[in-house]
């Protein structure tokens, strides 16, 4: 029952950290350096992807924050 709003927060974040990975592309094409701020966001767009999917895997019993903050990560 919990899993649906979760999977719906990793899927919106997940499809905005796939948004910024394609403006970071043409970023690093014309500039040979890829941004901190939209580096730092498609990572932690996989962390909590990965974190929602280990949670629907049954890999974890503790329910995943709603948050893209990574040092919160027991």
């Amino acid at each position: 029952m919990w899993l649906i709003p979760a999977m719906l927060y990793a899927l919106v974040i997940g499809l905005v950290g796939v948004a910024f990975h394609l403006v970071s592309f043409f970023v690093v094409v014309v500039t040979g350096r890829w941004p901190i701020g939209l580096r730092a966001w498609v990572v932690r767009s996989l962390q909590v992807a990965n974190r929602y999917r280990a949670y629907a895997a049954l890999l974890t019993d503790k329910y995943p924050p709603f948050s893209t903050d990574i040092t919160n990560s027991e």
